[in-house]
This record gives structure tokens, sequence and C-alpha cells, in this order.
């Protein structure tokens, strides 16, 4: 399935509740949705996906942490033919938290998850600082915590490359990774050049 970009905004207006083509196709459909931001040279992976900032950290658990990881590595090995993906994983807090002084998030769930991870065989490594994670060398796919904790990075330097798959679905889903862009409509200044990407 090919979707193409929505606003929310007005959809929410006409009295349906929706979050995103994510969480909406996953009602549907069943699953465990989880978007991955990917181009030729990177994929970002996300923990959460349209949510408020101030819900994230209630949102982050062990269980979910183990149970995506799992579907984001045998999704590589199938879809993406990695035979052993290497996994980085973000902390929540700045500097992951700092050993507990920033938060304890890492400490209580995320460190104790990857632990599993790595029990279990699979190649994950974190938590990370999220502000230097492209500086700990090579990954298949980096997981991030929130929306836009690896994004912004991401959308920077690779924005007309980027594509949105959904994992974890029983179809394969991809989409544009950019809103609608009303303010280039009619200016002949949009390109497609990301739609002929998916």
């Amino acid at each position: 399935m090919v979707t193409g970009p929505v606003d929310k905004t007005i959809i929410n207006k006409s009295g349906v509740k929706f979050s995103g083509h994510t969480e909406f196709i996953s009602k549907i459909t069943g699953g465990n949705p989880i978007m991955m931001i990917h181009s030729s040279k990177n994929r970002v992976c996300l923990m959460t996906t349209h949510i408020r900032l101030k819900d994230v950290s209630r949102k982050i658990s062990y269980k979910d942490i183990i149970s995506k990881t799992k579907v984001i590595n045998n999704e590589l090995k199938i879809k993406f033919k990695i035979k052993k993906p290497r996994i980085f994983i973000t902390g929540l807090n700045p500097h992951a938290g700092e050993s507990g002084y920033l938060g304890n998030e890492e400490n209580k769930i995320i460190k104790p998850a990857i632990d599993s991870l790595k029990r279990s065989g699979i190649d994950v490594y974190g938590p990370y600082p999220a502000d230097t994670i492209f500086h700990k060398g090579k990954c298949d796919v980096i997981v991030s915590m929130y929306h836009d904790q690896i994004l912004p990075v991401l959308k920077n330097i690779e924005f007309n490359d980027l594509v949105n798959t959904t994992l974890g679905l029983p179809i394969t889903r991809t989409s544009v990774d950019h809103g609608t862009a009303y303010d280039l409509a009619g200016t002949k200044k949009a390109s497609e050049k990301v739609s002929s990407k998916q």
C-alpha cells in the first residue's frame, strides 16, 4: 500500500479522530506498527509515533522495547535482506540520562531491555545519547524513542531521499516522509522525487 501526505488537522476537524496513517492502518490490519524513515544510507525506527512529548516517557516500556526491536530485527532480515542487523538504540533523556542524574528511564527500562535483547542473540547496542548516536559507528538502524528525537537530523541531511515504511504490519505500507506542503501548491516548485522512491 502506498499512501500520500494527509492533513491531520482537517481530518480531526471533520470529527474523525486521526493521528496518522500508521496508527489508522494498524487498527484495520492489526500488528505491531513501527514507523521507519529511511533512505539508501540511513534508517530510523520510532519507538513511539505521533504522540505529545509530555506523554513519551510513560509510553516507553521494557516490554515494548523488546517486542518492537524484535519486529525491527526480523523485518530488516526479511524485507531488507540484512543477515544480522546491527541496531543502535537511543536513550530518552539528554546524555542518555547521565547515569541517572538526568532521568532514570535508561537505567530502569531501556538498558535492561537491551541486555535482554542481547541475550536473545540480537546485535543491539545502547542506550546512546541522541545527539551523538550518528558518531557511534556503523549500524543498520537507529531506534529513536520519539518522533522528533532523531528525525530532525535525518531530514536535514536527506530530506528529498526519505521514505516512510511501516514495519510490523501484515501488509507492506510506504509513504512519502513529508506533509501536504500547501505552500507549494500552484508554485511549480513541488517535487515528485520522494514519491518515485517508494
